[in-house]
């Protein structure tokens, strides 16, 4: 039997549970999906190197809806990581033969 690699098991979860969170989240898939394309409408800001800029109301309402939807997958994911964590707490407590 191959020793344990906690590494290797942790490796990736998150990535895991942020694809699971799009395939089985409709909120959380919408608002991923969104916050993409008001990053592509809002990307010249980002990238804007001036020291003054002036933003459209448009582009304010772009960037307030951004960060609405960033909060919204931030809100899904914290609490799915923290089910996940006491999910992979116990199967690596069984991995270390700890408990049955």
């Amino acid at each position: 039997m191959k020793p344990l690699d906690v590494t290797e098991f942790l490796s990736g979860r998150m990535d895991e549970i942020i694809s699971s969170l799009k395939e089985n989240n409709t909120e959380f898939a919408l608002s991923a999906e969104r916050s993409s394309q008001l990053l592509d409408d809002i990307n010249w800001l980002m990238s804007n190197t001036e020291r003054t800029i002036a933003l459209s109301p448009e582009d304010c309402m772009n960037v307030h809806e951004f960060f609405e939807q960033e909060l919204t997958q931030e809100g899904i994911m914290q609490q799915e990581l923290y089910k996940q964590g006491y999910l992979d707490c116990i199967k690596l407590l069984r991995m270390l033969k700890v408990i049955r």
